[in-house]
């Protein structure tokens, strides 16, 4: 059902300092965004869901980047954080390449990155009644990963249900918090398997 949409998948290799070889791709049709998000990459999410059957799900798009800088603010919606530096996302329904100097990501990996980089980064602008600030890291970091779109059951008024699916192509290895920690205690041993026991003779009665 999806054989208007399907295209080669994008190759990723990982590599320090090189953005550029973070991805790779045959055919590029480049544009420039603002900023990057799901709905800026990918536009329609509920036309693509409409697209898959129930429970199907498919590579929807990547983005790979270089991160010096942050910024959280408030809207409407709470609270949000923004990555700054060089990004590039991937559309796999469409082949089309965006660049940008902005990006939000899924909140899973947000979480994971602000915990590893938030304690040495430091305040560069203060937005007015601290409603949020641009935070400038203390080294840049780098992250790439892809992103899959599965279409759920529909809901009671058959309205298209979806979920995004995250895998992380790279590790963040700026700060780790926990790496010189875990470091110092004692690694798993394996089990030693337990011997059987042997059973007592059992004493017989004496006959009368």
């Amino acid at each position: 059902m999806l054989a208007q949409y399907r295209r080669k998948l994008v190759v990723f290799k990982s590599s320090t300092g090189d953005i550029n070889k973070l991805m790779k791709q045959e055919e590029k049709i480049m544009r420039i965004e603002s900023k990057l998000s799901a709905a800026e990459i990918l536009g329609n999410v509920i036309e693509i869901a409409k697209s898959l059957e129930v429970n199907e799900s498919v590579q929807a798009y990547s983005v790979a980047g270089i991160c010096e800088k942050y910024e959280t603010g408030t809207s409407t919606f709470g609270e949000w954080t923004r990555f700054m530096g060089s990004f590039i996302a991937i559309n796999y329904i469409t082949g089309e390449e965006i660049q940008s100097g902005k990006a939000h990501i899924p909140s899973i990996l947000e979480d994971i990155l602000l915990s590893g980089i938030a304690s040495t980064a430091k305040i560069e602008t203060q937005k007015e009644n601290k409603s949020g600030a641009v935070y400038k890291l203390a080294e840049p970091i780098e992250f790439a990963y892809v992103v899959s779109l599965k279409r759920l059951a529909d809901d009671e008024k058959g309205g298209v249900n979806y979920k995004y699916q995250v895998e992380p192509k790279t590790e963040v290895k700026t700060n780790d918090q926990l790496g010189h920690l875990t470091a110092l205690l004692p690694a798993p041993q394996p089990k030693k398997p337990v011997e059987p026991q042997p059973k007592k003779p059992v004493a017989s009665k004496a006959k009368k």
